[in-house]
């Protein structure tokens, strides 16, 4: 096997905006469910949500692909914004996302007619701004076959994976956004935007604070956020004139 860095040099420490969203309980409903058919509809639901995240990110963000970042682990995603207008491009793709997975999990609980409900379909989705890394690799089999991946790393990563797990301890909660991620939205947003990302608009809801769990020297920690009805109805209007 061979493998090939797409640069020996350092990548550079970029800008950027990371969501994490994670499926919940999809492990545990594919060992513990014995019917089979409902087992290929959790993995067809899977790929289905693969394939709107993949079609989202290549066909309709707006954003160059040497600008976004994407890697899963079937049930885990991380996609990482870097562009111009890093913060907005990940809050439209963190809302397009949520709405679609409130959608599409109903449908398929319902269809897995499952009685446990702490077994049932669910995700969580976070948002945070900071810093961020890519590196290119390409790695050739023995057959020849040409295998490519995306490193990721950085803190804006890691605080997204914290930020999606604090969305368990809120019922009906599926996303957070951080300060951070606010504060960016609102410099990077065209005027008839800027609404949407300020505090008493209506627009944002604010969910609680965290401490200690983003370590990036800010004694005073970071508020998350989530988005409202309102976010999700006027969103696409308002932020059409965004750079990308």
């Amino acid at each position: 096997m061979t493998i090939r860095i797409s640069s020996t040099e350092d990548p550079a420490n970029r800008a950027a905006t990371a969501m994490i969203l994670d499926l919940r309980n999809s492990t545990a409903l594919l060992r513990l469910l014995k019917n089979k058919k409902k087992r290929m509809l959790i993995i067809k639901m899977m790929i289905g949500i693969h394939e709107e995240i993949i079609n989202y990110l290549y066909e309709r963000s707006g954003v160059n692909k040497s600008d976004f970042a994407f890697n899963h682990t079937g049930d885990g995603h991380l996609i990482v914004f870097a562009n111009v207008s890093h913060a907005i491009s990940c809050v439209q793709c963190a809302a397009h996302l949520s709405t679609f997975l409130k959608g599409h999990i109903a449908e398929y609980n319902r269809a897995l007619n499952i009685d446990r409900v702490n077994l049932r379909y669910d995700f969580g989705i976070g948002v945070h701004t900071a810093y961020a890394r890519f590196v290119e690799m390409e790695y050739k089999t023995d057959g020849d076959k040409i295998v490519s991946k995306q490193i990721i790393l950085g803190n804006a990563v890691n605080s997204a994976a914290r930020v999606e797990s604090m969305t368990k301890n809120f019922f009906g909660v599926h996303l957070l956004i951080t300060e951070n991620t606010r504060r960016k939205c609102l410099k990077q947003a065209a005027k008839k935007g800027k609404k949407l990302f300020k505090k008493h608009e209506g627009y944002m809801k604010v969910i609680g604070e965290v401490r200690h769990m983003i370590k990036d020297g800010k004694p005073n920690g970071h508020t998350l956020y989530t988005l409202s009805a309102k976010f999700n109805s006027h969103y696409k209007e308002l932020l059409g004139t965004a750079k990308h």
